[in-house]
């Protein structure tokens, strides 16, 4: 027997046969859309210690790099509300990590702190 699996945050856009097109134009932006690591009442966290990251990692974010439960971070401490999404981060020297490249919750313990 199959096991249901229930995905809340994923939508299935079948494919069409045939194909509505074989070409997509790109047109710029409308005014008012921002970039996704450029929101408007976006929360920025510095976090300096080992011990924030692993809280971080392992009781506040999901797999799916949302905050699960309200959680006090940084210096100053900052309340990081349920429901917020992690949209990017950066380690001491590294690379930016953007969505939907952002790597593993793994690679942020591995990361050097800033």
């Amino acid at each position: 027997e199959a096991t249901k699996v229930d995905f809340p945050e994923v939508s299935f856009y079948p494919a069409f046969d045939p194909p509505i097109s074989s070409a997509v134009k790109l047109l710029p932006a409308n005014r008012g859309a921002f970039d996704r690591w450029n929101i408007p009442n976006a929360v920025t966290v510095k976090v300096g210690t080992l011990a924030e990251m692993k809280f971080l990692t392992h009781e506040v974010l999901n797999n799916f790099m949302r905050v699960q439960e309200d959680a006090g971070l940084g210096e100053p401490e900052y309340v990081v509300r349920q429901g917020l999404q992690l949209i990017s981060w950066k380690p001491r020297g590294g690379r930016l990590h953007v969505t939907p490249f952002l790597g593993s919750k793994k690679e942020m313990m591995n990361a050097i702190l800033p």
